[in-house]
């Protein structure tokens, strides 16, 4: 007979006995390890999960945080309403977002007003309103809220065109009288606008 200890219990059994009980406290302490390490790897995962569930929570904006970006987002769309009412009278603005209002208004004053179409295509570099990027748009917009706010003037007079020579001989249409200005004044606040 052969004492052996299992779980601080001694006992005493035969040979036989005592080799298959060594080998079933093997397999219990591996299964054990392997158990204890399991539970390591679990709690990193959930430590893991734990630290991205705080990160994701970080960025959920804050009620305050969400009423000030809605005023904002309403004071913008109140003023972008009321400008496109300058540009483009009688324009339905209902449903659509900001960007889409100030095309419908641009396009709806470039169609009407050929000086407003002129100062918006110098703004947008001569892309059409609908090619255009919305920072773009934004300022071209800007320049036809201003231009709405004159008093329509005659193609021939103010917004004509005239053939120039440059040094290289050739010619090239530009602008001339109070529309050159316009156009330089509308190029100048489009470039001091891009972000």
């Amino acid at each position: 007979m052969t004492k052996i200890v299992v779980d601080g219990i001694e006992l005493e059994v035969d040979a036989s006995a005592a080799s298959a009980i060594a080998k079933l406290k093997e397999e219990r302490d591996k299964w054990k390890t392997l158990a204890e390490a399991g539970d390591a790897k679990a709690k990193e995962a959930v430590d893991a999960a734990n630290a991205k569930i705080a990160e994701l929570e970080a960025k959920i904006p804050t009620e305050a945080q969400i009423a000030e970006k809605v005023e904002t987002l309403a004071t913008e769309k109140a003023a972008v309403v009321g400008d496109a009412a300058k540009v483009a009278p009688g324009l339905a603005t209902a449903g659509k977002t900001c960007l889409q209002i100030r095309r419908d208004a641009l396009d709806a004053a470039c169609a009407k007003r050929p000086e407003i179409k002129t100062l918006v295509t110098a703004a947008l570099g001569g892309k059409a309103v609908a090619d255009s990027a919305p920072d773009a748009i934004a300022s071209a917009f800007a320049v036809a809220v201003v231009a709405a706010s004159v008093a329509p003037v005659t193609v021939g007079a103010n917004v004509s065109r005239a053939l120039v020579t440059d040094s290289n001989a050739n010619t090239t249409p530009v602008l001339t009288g109070s529309a050159a200005l316009a156009a330089a004044a509308a190029k100048a606040f489009a470039s001091a606008h891009k972000e």
